[in-house]
């Protein structure tokens, strides 16, 4: 797929690996739990100078793609995925502040993500 171990060492994704990413993850429609967990590992990885518009908007979508299996509705399980992937806070890191506006823009979600957005000052 991509050199993600190249990510990790320069701290930033170029242009052509950005796109080699977006690409893959949009081959057969659906996101796995593989391809999700590869985009939090790249997104702690780089500089926060390194994400830019696109690559919030990439984050935030085809996470929100993954974790949203039925349309509008955020689950339990999912919600608790979520949290504990973003660590509990979000601060300082805007692709994860943009996944969290995502999902309250999608979907009806659990009373304890609803929580952890309020906590780190989210609201939509």
């Amino acid at each position: 797929m991509i050199g993600v171990k190249d990510v990790v060492t320069r701290k930033t994704i170029s242009d052509a690996n950005f796109i080699k990413l977006f690409v893959a993850l949009h081959e057969n429609g659906v996101v796995t739990c593989l391809e999700m967990n590869l985009l939090f590992d790249i997104n702690t990885a780089i500089s926060r100078a390194s994400k830019n518009a696109a690559w919030k908007l990439l984050f935030a979508n085809v996470i929100a793609d993954g974790v949203l299996k039925r349309p509008g509705v955020l689950g339990i399980g999912q919600a608790d995925y979520l949290i504990t992937r973003m660590g509990g806070k979000v601060a300082g890191d805007p692709a994860k502040k943009k996944l969290c506006e995502t999902i309250l823009r999608r979907a009806k979600v659990p009373c304890s993500f609803q929580s952890f957005c309020a906590d780190n000052d989210i609201f939509v």
